[in-house]
């Protein structure tokens, strides 16, 4: 592992369209890159008055550069025209961006909070620790679908050791879940840990709080994933799909790596991201120690560095079977988006999201990327690039 290179080597990409122009050229394609995904580089052109232009204040509005990038697996789609931030929003709210509807939380404010008396308990019981605890979900969606509350009542502000409380009380509630759910029928059952934080994520509560669930039923996206993995090794003799989209992000500059007592662990700034600043966590499980590093870096560089707000983070691949081997499954997998600003009241999905199955982007990757290594100035870890 070596630091991050700054400024990038010689001939590297340090822009989406870069990435783009030197992809298409001949002989400039790089291996993995050019195997997972089609990078796609075109100039729009459109007639522009003069008042208009300085209205919006673009520099250069009659060409703007436009990069589609498709990944030629899974399918997933991402436009990007940096001239977007432009675009004028109508629809603002007048609250403040973190507006706390109650008040700073307490005693009378915050049921989460009050966990003891204004959280339901799940048929196994609670699981505790120094800084969350579970409740079992009122409003459930599933037989198996628990809370975990940071003891603490802001969800931005959180350190190293109050986000590893969070994950050591999800990973013990899937547990005791999964025992719970194999007393009655032996089945097998697929565990998700998700986290919607502030209300344009989708959370109804303020507080911070992420939640299990515990599916007899497999979750569509993982289903994907599996069947991606198990196409790709049949038609690539025997290649590993998520080491070689690990390669892909690594050939373009979009990947970091923590490495920890023999184990490592990586993140990488999608160049399909779901919703903006996607980035991806990638290691052993959950329980390793760099894979709740670059886990911890990530989401700090998206709220520190790059001011995120509100965020979606999903946990999957995650393994119950204790005799399973880890060369048999996946590695342990988060990923996490940007939802935009609380300032907003336009929806950040639309119709090309919602029927297309594409998204936009707002942000470079190559902005993502670089928020991670501003973070890693902060932090007493090493958060370096992969070898090559």
């Amino acid at each position: 592992m070596r630091p991050p290179p700054s400024p990038p080597p010689g001939g590297a990409a340090t822009t989406w369209w870069e990435l783009a122009c030197r992809q298409n050229r001949p002989g400039r394609r790089l291996e993995a890159l050019s195997r997972i995904f089609r990078i796609q580089n075109r100039v729009a052109k459109c007639r522009v008055g003069t008042d208009l232009k300085e209205k919006y204040g673009l520099a250069r509005p009659e060409r703007q550069d436009v990069v589609g990038i498709t990944n030629r697996v899974s399918g997933q789609q991402c436009w990007y025209n940096g001239n977007r931030k432009n675009k004028p929003q109508t629809f603002r709210s007048e609250n403040k961006s973190s507006f706390d509807p109650t008040s700073g939380g307490g005693v009378g404010r915050c049921d989460f909070c009050e966990w003891e008396k204004y959280t339901a308990e799940d048929s196994f019981g609670r699981i505790e620790n120094r800084y969350a605890v579970t409740a079992s979900n009122l409003f459930k969606f599933n037989q198996y679908h628990g809370l975990v509350l940071f003891k603490h009542h802001q969800p931005l502000q959180f350190d190293f050791q109050q986000l590893g409380g969070m994950l050591d009380a999800a990973w013990e509630w899937l547990d005791k879940a999964h025992e719970h759910s194999q007393r009655k029928q032996k089945e097998e059952m697929h565990p998700l840990i998700i986290w919607n934080c502030l209300p344009r994520s989708g959370a109804s509560q303020y507080h911070g709080h992420a939640q299990t669930l515990l599916s007899p039923a497999p979750f569509p996206e993982q289903t994907r994933l599996l069947a991606d993995i198990v196409r790709y090794k049949e038609t690539h003799q025997g290649r590993d799909y998520l080491m070689d989209l690990l390669d892909a992000h690594t050939d373009a500059g979009l990947t970091r790596c923590i490495q920890d007592r023999g184990e490592s662990a990586f993140c990488y700034a999608s160049l399909t991201p779901l919703k903006d600043k996607e980035i991806v966590v990638q290691g052993k499980d959950l329980g390793s120690l760099a894979f709740r590093r670059m886990l911890y870096t990530s989401l700090r560089a998206l709220i520190d560095c790059m001011g995120v707000e509100t965020f979606n983070l999903v946990i999957q691949n995650i393994s119950l079977e204790t005799h399973c081997l880890q060369s048999d499954r996946p590695p342990v997998m988060a990923r996490m988006v940007s939802r935009g600003s609380m300032q907003s009241k336009a929806s950040d999905f639309g119709a090309l999201e919602v029927f297309a199955g594409a998204s936009l982007a707002h942000t470079d990757p190559y902005e993502v990327i670089q928020s991670v290594d501003k973070m890693a100035e902060r932090i007493p870890w090493t958060v370096g690039t992969p070898e090559a």
